[in-house]
């Protein structure tokens, strides 16, 4: 992954069941966004001795969940949001990104569109000499 990132890329973890992560251990490999679904995020949300804290953190405020993950290089991304009334309190939570049909249902690209955008450049190219790439890439794990 290392060297990946050392090209550009970007890394995102998706499918979190749990926000008790270690942002330590993402930022060491080079994850820059988590994908938390929207209404997991809005369900963790409890309210203890008149603060909105995270089920899951609650020695921390509600509000100071992605601020932290931003310290440690990662951002947070509110998906599969599906209602106006989710974008607003995941606003409230100070979560700059989100997906979901809300946005604009997923369709196919036009031709017209892919015309326009340039080919994308060579990146890694696989050692076939090597053993191991033999095996991956012929299907025989």
């Amino acid at each position: 992954m290392a060297k990946l990132a050392e090209l550009g890329f970007r890394f995102s973890l998706d499918k979190v069941v749990d926000l008790d992560l270690d942002l330590q251990d993402l930022a060491r490999a080079d994850v820059k966004f988590v994908k938390i679904a929207a209404q997991m995020l809005l369900d963790e949300l409890t309210e203890i001795d008149g603060r909105l804290v995270l089920r899951s953190l609650p020695d921390l405020a509600a509000e100071d969940f992605a601020a932290l993950t931003r310290r440690y290089g990662v951002e947070i991304i509110a998906e599969k949001v599906e209602g106006e009334r989710q974008v607003v309190d995941i606003l409230e939570l100070d979560i700059r990104y989100g997906q979901g049909h809300l946005f604009g249902e997923p369709r196919a690209i036009k031709d017209a569109v892919l015309a326009e955008a340039t080919p994308p450049a060579p990146a890694l190219r696989p050692n076939l000499g090597h053993p191991l790439a033999r095996r991956v890439i012929g299907g025989r794990y």
